[in-house]
């Protein structure tokens, strides 16, 4: 019996190791997935900082133009009525003065 024992421990044992071995190798598979997805949560991570920036300089572009727009919209300028009386009307010749030369 105790010759049972034994080689039955010895099985166990074996096993064991067998087992362990199989473990290790999906172990060493799965720090390499996570590696791999390390290295893709950077380059994606690249990509939003890359996108971030560009919506920075979007913005600021945008911003600038709505000033300009302000801006411009603020001017001043004559009435209408008063627009018309200072420009020339469309039927009416013009007085040139011709210079002539001797």
């Amino acid at each position: 019996m105790a010759t049972l024992n034994t080689v039955r421990a010895i099985l166990k044992d074996a096993c064991m190791r067998e087992q362990a071995h199989v473990i290790q190798v999906e172990v060493v598979k799965l720090l390499e997935d996570v590696t791999r997805l390390n290295k893709r949560v950077d380059n994606l991570q690249g990509h939003f900082d890359l996108a971030a920036k560009d919506i920075r300089e979007i913005r600021t572009s945008a911003d600038k133009i709505t000033k300009n727009g302000e801006r411009i919209d603020s001017l001043q300028f004559e009435d209408e009525g008063d627009a018309e009386k200072l420009a020339p009307e469309p039927n009416k010749p013009r007085l040139t003065t011709a210079v002539s030369q001797s």
